[in-house]
């Protein structure tokens, strides 16, 4: 038995081992010979050097095996092969789900409350602080965009939940649950306040610390018209366009976007924005969620949405926190 080479340089018929007769052996025999062909002659080489050794090293060193027995070629059943390609492919897959509880909560500013603001009957800044902290933890949530979040507010809060980051502009903020989230990059939106004054607002990519899942949260805090800053309506229309085009740039980046806020009008900002091709509000049409709302392109998913109205009663706050959960 040999493995033959044609004088031409072209492989034999078979490309391989000729038997002097009958019909050639199927490849995978043909390859399996080859292959214990070349462990017979290592066999042999090593059998050769173990004779000129003194009989001592040859008793020390035994025949010739590997693993324990006799060394042999085995070639990979088809099945194992198929199994490993199976596996291989699974890299570089898109990232599994995620699934969390967010939020949206103004948190009535300290100075409205303060010494000659205009919330005279409830506790400080701080105080109220402590009691929205507590209504963030008995709603379970992971990720929040707070309105009217000032100093002594804010300051309250790093100390009450030092496991939490924030990205913070002038009186808006976007905070989450470090251990849940991390953060990948961060950003603001300029739009128009009272008086057409320009505010920044805050926008994040937020990366699911367990699954890989990435998302842009934006926070926003609309001007109101109030007696003291009225005819604000042509800054709130400026502001939601901005917002639009911003929700628009975000979603060409192929990820998830959350919009949350204050919007300081109701049924014309649900209307508005959920008119936006592949945005959804977080809850039902029939609840009546006011001028705090969250919105989600169309890879969010939301369920379980709740208005919190004790935060009012409570007086923590002139405003409900509103809360869902997101499965992007």
């Amino acid at each position: 038995m040999e493995v033959g080479v044609q004088a031409t340089g072209t492989p034999a018929a078979t490309q391989g081992i000729t038997t002097g007769g009958g019909p050639p052996p199927a490849p995978d025999q043909q390859y399996d010979g080859i292959m214990q062909q070349l462990v017979d002659a290592l066999l042999q080489m090593v059998a050769d050097m173990q004779s000129k050794q003194p009989a001592a090293a040859q008793a020390a060193t035994g025949p010739a095996t590997l693993a324990g027995g006799p060394l042999a070629y085995q070639s990979m059943p088809a099945e194992a092969g198929t199994q490993a390609t199976q596996s291989a492919g699974a890299v570089g897959q898109p990232p599994a789900g995620s699934t969390f509880r967010i939020a949206s909560f103004n948190f009535l500013g300290s100075s409205h409350t303060a010494a000659g603001g205009n919330k005279p009957g409830y506790r400080s800044g701080a105080q109220r602080a402590k009691d929205a902290v507590e209504y963030l933890d008995r709603n379970g949530v992971d990720v929040a965009g707070f309105q009217e979040f000032q100093g002594s507010q804010q300051q309250a809060f790093r100390k009450l939940k030092p496991g939490w980051k924030m990205v913070v502009q002038q009186d808006n903020a976007i905070a989450w649950n470090d251990e849940k989230f991390k953060l990948v990059k961060q950003q603001s939106v300029t739009i128009p306040y009272f008086e057409g004054n320009p505010r920044k607002m805050p926008v994040v990519q937020l990366e699911d610390r367990a699954t890989g899942k990435r998302v842009w949260m934006v926070d926003v805090h609309n001007p109101a018209s109030t007696k003291d800053h009225p005819g604000n309506e042509a800054s709130r229309d400026k502001a939601t366009k901005i917002e639009q085009q911003l929700l628009d740039r975000l979603r060409a980046t192929g990820l998830p976007v959350l919009l949350v806020g204050d919007f300081n009008e109701a049924t014309e900002a649900r209307k508005k924005f959920s008119s936006m091709d592949g945005f959804h509000a977080y809850a039902p049409s029939r609840m009546k969620t006011g001028i705090d709302m969250i919105f989600g392109s169309s890879d969010v998913a939301f369920s379980d949405a709740k208005i919190d109205r004790a935060t009012q009663s409570s007086k923590t706050s002139d405003h409900p926190m509103v809360v869902a959960t997101a499965t992007l």
